[in-house]
């Protein structure tokens, strides 16, 4: 897993646009948001880098699907990155095919995402 703490890439309009997972849909310990693809960057979803269970569109950091860590992860800990990690390995599929575009509908994105345990 690779941390980059100086390239800070995402902008919280573009979280508006975004696919939000709050933790009860998860299982995770923070709430995610998922998008489809937008300018040239690589497959990606942003975490809120706090346990809050309201949506917190002010902190958070990214995490591209080939694990690299970008921006501040605040009060998330390593076990729970690496459960993090875990969920999108598990729905690597489905958040590819949403970030390409394949699955255009948000519904049926979120209905395909599994929880982690």
């Amino acid at each position: 897993m690779k941390n980059k703490n100086n390239e800070f890439i995402g902008n919280t309009e573009l979280m508006s646009e975004m696919a939000n997972i709050v933790q009860v849909k998860s299982g995770l310990p923070m709430n995610i948001w998922i998008s489809q693809c937008y300018t040239n960057l690589s497959p990606r979803i942003m975490a809120q880098s706090n346990h809050e269970q309201k949506l917190n569109k002010s902190h958070y950091f990214i995490v591209t699907l080939d694990d690299e860590i970008i921006g501040n992860t605040g009060d998330i800990k390593s076990n729970e990155i690496e459960k993090l990690l875990t969920y999108i390995e598990l729905n690597r599929k489905e958040i590819l095919k949403y970030w390409y575009n394949e699955i255009d509908d948000t519904e049926e994105v979120l209905n395909s995402l599994k929880t982690i345990a």
